[in-house]
């Protein structure tokens, strides 16, 4: 897997965060229940089981980010561990292990780990 550094804004509550049922009473945005989202995942259809499959695999403290990054003006869809999320506004550097999960459309879908803030 490739590395990539990326800048973005965060602003928190501009992602999804799933959470362990025993966290929160019921699912509302942004705290999703990770059993309501693997729930919901199995709705899909059949065309998106490579990205079900994947997505399946997240465990609870999860978070979910689409961000512009800041260095070059692309969309960046991120899969990160929510303890690494800093709590501030304001702008993080990240470095990233790529991974692409094909999916049946003229798009792909990019799913970036967080492996490390500078």
């Amino acid at each position: 897997m490739e590395t990539e550094a990326v800048y973005f804004r965060n602003s928190p509550g501009s992602s999804i965060n799933l959470v362990p049922a025993s966290a929160i009473k019921r699912t509302n945005v942004p705290n999703i229940c990770l059993s309501d989202f693997k729930a919901g995942l199995y709705k899909l259809p059949s065309k998106y089981a490579q990205l079900t499959q994947e997505l399946a695999q997240l465990s609870p403290n999860t978070t979910l980010f689409q961000k512009i990054n800041l260095k070059n003006g692309r969309t960046v869809n991120m899969i990160v561990n929510s303890k690494l999320i800093p709590e501030d506004r304001g702008i993080v550097a990240a470095c990233l292990k790529r991974k692409h999960i094909p999916i049946p459309t003229n798009t792909r879908v990019l799913n970036l780990t967080i492996n490390s803030y500078r």
